[in-house]
């Protein structure tokens, strides 16, 4: 099973692209897949989580 099911699973239900995290986060799509691959910390994915759920709020305003 893949680690950060939680973060993808986001990402999937919220129609947001990973390449929009990454940005959002500053760094590289690529490098965003590596983080993914270790689990995270906790921390850290509610981070992950609030910004997955800012950016599709704002894609649903833009809309």
């Amino acid at each position: 099973m893949a680690r950060n099911q939680d973060i993808r699973r986001a990402l999937k239900n919220q129609a947001v692209h990973t390449w929009e995290l990454a940005e959002r986060l500053g760094v590289h799509e690529t490098t965003l897949y590596r983080y993914l691959r270790k689990d995270l910390p906790r921390q850290q994915k509610q981070e992950y989580l609030q910004m997955i759920n800012e950016i599709a709020n704002s894609k649903s305003e833009d809309n």
